[in-house]
């Protein structure tokens, strides 16, 4: 009797004190390109992502991180939180602000935001941004499609952020006029993953798993996230495009002293 009464008391200690949630310390000394706190991500599209996200980096110079959380501790607003994440992390190189931070949480109001650095503000407008969370982001958000949210958000900044350098070189020679290509961008993106989801989901009716198919108990499309970033970027050969792998090769992530202004976009879903 006193032992039920004893594990009845901290039962409900728990659910009055909860679990300390991740602090801004401990997602600034976590290494990892995609900290996945709120355990959206399968293990497959984890590694990609990381590995992919590594390769970029070196490539280009910029730096992606993504950071999931079930929800922002002390109550923070969600933006100032997410400023002191990236600052701390220092994302991006010191002197181009060329880096981008996603956020994504899970409970309450449930945000999902895009930021970039003092250097990418330009390429990542907010209106383009909020564009891309309504049309992709929260179909697939809702659908509970998480690792296609991680590969289509991880496209959606890496094809910008590559032109950036683009236009700066270009910048030299005589004014630009951005726009044109990465609104195609986005168009074909909303097209392409309208119809990879909805083969997605026939897939999973028919009990198909994606990319060998062959029936099977539904499951997640970590299979097929090495065909979607090559349909995105090209496939990654004789220097261009995304790269990546699933090896678990990549490197540790770390921050080249890049600045945030404030400039991002997203919303609840």
């Amino acid at each position: 009797m006193i032992r039920q009464i004893l594990l009845t008391f901290l039962l409900c200690l728990g659910l009055a004190f909860p679990a300390s949630a991740q602090t801004v310390e401990d997602i600034i000394q976590n290494k990892n390109w995609v900290m996945d706190y709120a355990g959206l991500f399968s293990p497959q599209a984890f590694e990609y992502a990381s590995d992919s996200l590594y390769r970029f980096s070196t490539r280009t110079g910029n730096q992606i991180n993504i950071l999931t959380l079930k929800e922002i501790p002390n109550g923070e607003d969600i933006f100032t939180f997410s400023m002191k994440v990236a600052e701390g992390r220092r994302i991006g190189q010191q002197g181009l602000d060329n880096g981008v931070l996603v956020v994504i949480t899970t409970t309450g109001r449930r945000e999902f935001r895009i930021y970039p650095g003092r250097g990418l503000e330009a390429v990542l407008p907010d209106a383009s941004i909020k564009r891309f969370f309504r049309e992709v982001a929260v179909p697939l958000l809702k659908a509970g499609e998480f690792d296609n949210v991680l590969m289509v958000t991880i496209g959606f900044i890496a094809r910008a952020a590559e032109g950036e350098f683009a236009v700066a070189e270009k910048k030299k020679d005589g004014p630009v006029v951005p726009g044109i290509a990465f609104v195609i961008f986005i168009v074909v993106m909303i097209l392409l993953f309208s119809v990879l989801s909805r083969l997605t989901r026939r897939s999973r009716s028919l009990g198909i798993h994606p990319g060998t198919g062959k029936r099977s108990r539904p499951s997640t499309d970590a299979s097929a996230l090495p065909f979607i970033l090559p349909l995105i970027f090209g496939s990654g050969r004789g220097g261009g495009g995304f790269g990546g792998g699933s090896s678990g090769g990549w490197g540790g992530f770390s921050g080249g002293g890049g600045s945030f202004g404030g400039g991002g976009s997203g919303g609840s879903w």
